[in-house]
């Protein structure tokens, strides 16, 4: 629950078993007597309505305050102010939304894991999946059959991270759990993370 309580103006959790305070950004009790212990993470995905409702028809959905606006499109109306940040162990890094809006595939890594991030500028829609199937590295990218992975020409689904047809149709990718962020949230609790930079689009590198 919300303990009440801002840590570097962001919220803290409590948890009622052993009222340890916890970083929601970090997922790391910060005091009491869990200190130091870190939460599983799960993967999720932000976007808007009707890229979700598309995806998923059969879906329900939890009705907000009619106040809230929080999770409106126009909210990412400056998306330098946003990232997508991945931690693993020591090391973090990050991508920022409008270097994200350059290119439509990113094929990276994070601590030797090698991920995609499909990032969707006209709903702000960014998911990320380590792609690696069967100790197999697969490099990602867009053309006029939607997406694609260069070793076998299987075509992806960017939403949900399964391969649609070709001789991987069926197979899933790993979510890359991740935290979209406010670019300055993530440089005060991840002051260290490298932060992606797009190659020249005119480089003559296949994205």
């Amino acid at each position: 629950m919300v303990s009440g309580l801002l840590w570097n103006r962001n919220l803290v959790m409590l948890d009622l078993e052993t009222e340890s305070l916890w970083s929601h950004i970090l997922g790391e009790a910060k005091a009491g007597e869990l200190q130091g212990e870190h939460l599983d993470r799960l993967s999720s995905v932000m976007t808007d309505w009707s890229t979700w409702k598309s995806t998923h028809p059969d879906t329900t959905v939890a009705l907000l305050p009619r106040t809230a606006n929080q999770y409106r499109r126009e909210f990412y109306g400056d998306p330098a102010q946003f990232v997508l940040g991945i931690s693993r162990g020591a090391a973090a890094k990050a991508w920022s939304y409008d270097q994200l809006a350059q290119v439509p595939v990113v094929n990276d890594s994070v601590q030797e894991v090698p991920i995609v991030i499909f990032y969707e500028p006209s709903s702000a829609t960014v998911v990320a999946y380590e792609r690696t199937l069967d100790d197999h590295e697969l490099t990602f990218q867009h053309n006029d059959d939607g997406y694609q992975d260069a070793q076998t020409g299987s075509r992806w689904n960017r939403m949900t991270g399964k391969a649609i047809s070709g001789p991987l149709s069926e197979r899933q990718l790993k979510p890359a759990v991740g935290v979209v962020s406010l670019r300055r949230t993530w440089e005060v609790f991840c002051p260290e993370s490298d932060y992606w930079q797009p190659p020249s689009l005119g480089s003559g590198i296949d994205f």
